[in-house]
């Protein structure tokens, strides 16, 4: 029946739908696109603003017929048009084409009661330069900043153009600008991505300085790229080896029990690694879990995995941005040797009250952020927690159905802005953890840490920060019950302090120094008996504090057109500190509990060992053309604080131990070289890294070295190296229905444990692969968008099996047969690889009112890979070693997750 009745509509309109169209509509959305072509041609449109999706449709069309351009468009949203009145085109969903509906909205537009949002017209600034009378000067030099209206910082690279005049600029570094305009009255536009375009009704009467507010464009920044990042850039970006993820990218990955994750997202990335599912950490260009800088808005983390490395401890809700620096690492960071990781996490809204709520299968989680005082405090808090337990209950093996895991954490951060060009950030984050595997052992860790930072720009282009930050970790490794039940705890306090400021109002010039204080003091390991049944023995050891200073300078700066570097030098001084106590050991004979022959105490706080030295990092980045970089970088590196551990994947009961008298600090030497090639358009990239680095001073083990409860330490280590190079390969589609990377790996990590003692030594004093060597990986991660609201994700990961080590022979000593171990890591466990997929429905993208939801559905390991984590070995019944494979995950792992935003 409403087929009949439109009949006579569609008869009218047939003309208009015939008109031929051209227009660029590829960072549009469908409003944007018809309101230009009512604009530009003789149509008009009909539609329900709150019904259309405000995403970008991504179109451009050359002399194609309206009808044409139209179900190019339309179908894949979701909607349809039909003629209406004269040269007009109704839009709208197929289940409202009925005469009812159609009537009401026309009515609707002859009583002006469409409003369109706000996101498509200029927001209006009305603001002057001096006081009357104008000046009669013919030009007056007007200086401007931008500043994003919510955090107050600089907008970099933003266009300022003024209106019906050729005249124009673009903000610097500091997101200023100048221009020479006439006096009296004048429009200026301004223009960036991700922002609400602004128009300037500027009145100029004498020179003068004006502040523009930019309003951050939510409906559009949630499908921004960060590419204005200018350290992930790959073509302007100087430094080597830095990765970003944004917020929005690692929500799209597919996940692991429907929790989007921060460490999971970098290992998409060439040249990140895990030694396998629920490991924790992650290794980077062949570095150790340990030699990874990690932190979250200056809050170092050392424990950065809940249940055992399933989860991250960064709660994606909050996050900002994810930098991951691989190559070059910037002087202002320092400590650890193979990497830098920075989360960031974002300010809550100085203006309205809102958040969200959501439920997977293994955790749930709330976020809730708003003004304290509007416009000037806000507050942003997020939390959750788990309630896995349920799904071990229906395990039917019954050592895992009498197990428990579960975790929860809370990170707050309260923004004030102090003054006009100051921001005091106050943060908070506390997470837990337990686990505990039937009767047999268990684990439980929780971290508590806080920080203060204290940002200010001031005039002559300097920008200060100031920031403190302290945290405990303490870790908890148990037996439940029994005669030999025991509880193992250790952790680390940690307090650091950073102030840096730069200089960026030289041309050509972004100058950055600093001095930087962090001091790390491990826990007391202590044994105890658990329960009234054991016979454990107590016993307690104490580790020495370490105190680290460190001061640096950098300077980015563009040499000319095709030559920019970023040079900085960093030197730092450590000093290990008391109460400790240190052994004199016989000379020229191995350490060991029986060559001890005097020993000194050390008071507390009183200065034991002292290392220190200079660090220098240069990177170069020489433009060949519009289209292709080489860059070169050469990073030293030293670290003072070692994770001591000789398992293969790092457990809550492993030590932190700073440098003292025995235990040197790590120093690195990284070179890193890159080729990376983009069109102008930027649609498609790809990139070729060399790496090598070459460390001196990495804590080796003994053959069966005892870690736990050793107030010697030294008696079980082996002053060893470690070398690492490789290759990383990357092609990357940024637009189109299919977006996503390809990556390709080949990294090699050896490391020698030669003793003076050649009874001592590892492999006699040869170089063997180290834990985590994984000479090739394969990452393929591919988003299928069917509109952008709805989309398939797909992701492949290939990487070579690790080494273990296996006895190669046995020999029988009467009844019982002795394995013969060889060499160390001598073997590899089977090769890894998995696919996942993922589906979201993203409904905050295709609302612009009421309660919007996300719902994400996802199968990880899809086709049911009994990866192996480890491979071990058991006697038979003969007596002879056999080797068995352990598959922390061995089938497919379905997961959904629905959040609500408000």
């Amino acid at each position: 029946m409403i087929g009949w009745l439109l009949i006579p509509t569609l008869v009218k309109a047939q003309k208009v739908f015939d008109i031929a169209v051209t227009g660029d509509y590829r960072h549009s959305t469908l409003i944007e696109m018809f309101l230009d072509l009512e604009k530009r041609y003789p149509v008009k449109f009909y539609y329900d603003p709150d019904v259309l999706p405000y995403y970008q449709v991504n179109y451009e069309f050359t002399g194609q017929t309206l009808f044409n351009a139209l179900q190019t468009t339309l179908p894949s949203n979701g909607l349809v048009c039909i003629g209406a009145r004269e040269n007009g085109i109704m839009v709208l969903r197929k289940a409202d084409m009925n005469r009812p509906y159609i009537n009401r909205l026309l009515q609707k537009w002859d009583d002006q009661k469409i409003v369109l949002p706000d996101f498509l017209t200029a927001y209006v600034v009305d603001l002057q330069s001096g006081e009357a009378p104008a000046s009669t000067a013919p030009s007056i030099e007007i200086k401007g900043n931008l500043r994003d209206e919510q955090t107050r910082e600089p907008i970099v690279g933003a266009s300022i153009r003024v209106i019906d005049e050729t005249n124009g600029a673009s903000t610097n570094a500091l997101g200023k600008f100048s221009l020479a305009l006439a006096p009296g009255a004048h429009r200026l536009l301004v223009e960036y991505i991700g922002y609400r375009s602004t128009e300037v009704h500027l009145q100029v009467n004498q020179t003068g300085e004006i502040e523009i507010p930019l309003q951050a464009n939510t409906l559009e920044l949630a499908t921004v790229e960060i590419q204005g990042n200018k350290s992930a850039n790959k073509q302007t970006a100087v430094a080597t080896g830095v990765e970003m993820l944004s917020a929005q990218k690692i929500k799209e990955l597919p996940t692991f029990m429907g929790e989007s994750d921060v460490l999971k997202s970098l290992l998409v990335l060439p040249g990140v690694s895990t030694v396998g599912e629920g490991a924790s950490g992650f290794n980077v260009r062949g570095g150790n879990i340990d030699q990874n800088l990690v932190i979250q808005d200056e809050l170092p983390f050392f424990n950065t995995s809940h249940v055992l490395g399933f989860f991250s401890v960064f709660n994606p809700d909050l996050v900002r941005s994810t930098t991951l620096y691989k190559g070059h690492i910037p002087a202002r960071l320092g400590g650890k040797v193979a990497s830098a990781l920075e989360v960031k996490l974002r300010e809550g809204d100085f203006q309205k009250w809102h958040g969200s709520a959501g439920a997977g299968l293994a955790a749930g989680k709330l976020t809730l952020e708003g003004p304290l005082w509007k416009d000037n405090v806000s507050i942003i808090v997020g939390g959750r927690t788990s309630y896995s337990d349920w799904m071990l209950k229906r395990v039917r093996l019954p050592e895992v159905k009498n197990s428990s895991a579960w975790f929860n954490d809370l990170n707050a951060k309260m923004a004030i802005r102090i003054n006009k060009n100051g921001t005091l950030n106050v943060g908070l984050h506390r997470s837990e953890d337990y686990f505990r595997y039937a009767e047999e052992f268990g684990y439980q860790w929780k971290t508590l840490g806080s920080n203060l930072a204290w940002r200010q720009s001031w005039n002559g282009g300097v920008i200060t920060s100031l920031t403190a930050s302290t945290g405990r970790l303490e870790n908890k490794f148990f037996q439940p019950s029994g005669f030999d039940a025991f509880e193992l705890t250790n952790g680390l306090a940690y307090s650091a302090a950073n102030f840096n400021a730069s200089l960026l109002s030289i041309d050509g010039h972004e100058i950055m120094a600093g001095l930087q204080w962090n001091r790390n003091s491990p826990l007391a390991q202590t044994l105890a008996p658990r329960g009234t049944e054991s016979g454990i023995a107590s016993n307690t050891v104490q580790l020495e504090t370490g105190e680290e200073f460190a001061v640096f300078i950098s300077d980015e700066l563009r040499i000319s057109k095709r030559l920019s570097l970023d040079a900085g030098l960093r030197y730092s001084y450590f000093r290990s500190l008391g109460p400790n106590q240190i052994f004199t050991y016989e000379p020229n004979t191995p350490f060991s509990e029986e060559t001890i022959i005097d020993s000194t105490q050390i008071g507390a706080n009183q200065a034991g060992q002292t290392y220190g030295g200079p660090e220098p990092r240069l990177s170069l980045n020489f433009k060949l053309n519009a289209e292709q970089n080489i860059k070169l970088s050469y990073n030293r590196l030293r670290q003072y604080l070692h994770l001591i551990s000789n398992t293969t994947a790092a457990t809550p009961a492993d030590i932190w131990q700073p440098s003292n008298r025995y235990i040197q600090p790590q120093i690195s030497d990284s070179y890193s070289a890159g080729w990376f090639y983009a069109p102008e358009n930027h649609r498609w990239e790809t990139s070729v890294e060399l790496f090598f680095r070459n460390t001196a001073h990495v804590p080796a083990y003994e053959d069966f070295a005892t870690l736990l409860l050793n107030d010697h330490l030294e008696t079980e280590l082996i002053d060893g190296k470690q070398q690492s190079y490789g290759s990383e390969l990357l092609y990357r589609k940024n637009e189109g229905r299919w977006t996503g990377w390809l990556g390709y790996t080949y990294s090699r990590v050896w490391q020698q444990a030669r003793s003076p003692y050649p009874a001592l030594s590892v492999n006699q004093g040869e170089w063997f692969p180290a834990n985590f060597d994984q000479p090739h990986q394969v990452i393929m991660f591919t988003k299928y968008a069917i509109n952008p609201a709805l989309y398939w994700t797909f992701n492949f990961t290939y990487r070579t099996g690790r080494p273990v080590t296996a006895p190669l022979s046995g020999y029988q000593v009467g009844t019982v047969v002795i394995p013969n171990y060889a060499s160390r890591n001598n073997l590899r466990i089977p090769d890894y690889h998995r696919l996942d997929v993922g589906l979201t429905l993203d409904k905050t993208k295709s609302k612009l009112s009421g309660l919007k939801w996300t719902l994400n559905l996802s199968l990880y390991n899809v086709y049911s890979r009994k990866n192996a984590f480890s491979v071990y070995f058991k006697r038979d019944k003969k007596g002879l070693p056999k080797a068995y494979q352990l598959a922390v995950v061995g089938s497919i792992i379905p997961a959904a997750n629905l959040v609500f935003y408000w």
